[in-house]
């Protein structure tokens, strides 16, 4: 169990207009999950799944979460994915080195500016340290691969 002390409790709001009318202004999909202290009953943690992930990361490193294996990688994702409404769990994990993990890979190609198409790629790293494998940080990241260079015109004024 990653989180003894929690107990998480989701809650989602979304609002739609009668069909034929025109409304502006609605809500539409806000979730929020929040961990509640099961000794004392208050919030302790609250998430939005709105795309702010680093509080999950705070969350392992207050709760020493050790990160040895494949397995506790998974268990750490399935946790993200389920606290943030995600439907990212299959989604690769991969061991970098002894200090660093990537999880939740996902890989797309992107056309910028109609000329060229470059390979994004986002993931969580994840940072742990050497022998414990306590869990230091994790991090939303987007690597980019053949990214185009522009070269900048000369403008030094004619002689």
């Amino acid at each position: 169990m990653l989180f003894p002390k929690l107990k998480f409790y989701s809650i989602s709001w979304s609002e739609s207009a009668e069909p034929g009318t025109h409304i502006v202004g609605l809500c539409l999909l806000i979730e929020e999950t929040v961990g509640i202290n099961i000794d004392n009953g208050k919030i302790e943690e609250d998430f939005s799944c709105g795309g702010d992930y680093e509080p999950f990361g705070k969350l392992l490193i207050t709760n020493k979460v050790v990160l040895r294996d494949n397995a506790n990688a998974k268990r750490i994702w399935d946790a993200f994915c389920d606290i943030h409404h995600r439907h990212w769990k299959e989604l690769p994990i991969k061991k970098i080195s002894d200090t660093e993990w990537h999880l939740g890979i996902m890989s797309y190609d992107q056309d910028i500016g109609g000329t060229k198409t470059v390979t994004r790629t986002h993931y969580m790293r994840v940072l742990v340290e050497k022998d414990s494998k306590l869990v230091l940080s994790w991090e939303s990241m987007m690597d980019t691969s053949n990214e185009r260079k522009v070269a900048m015109p000369d403008r030094r004024p004619e002689s």
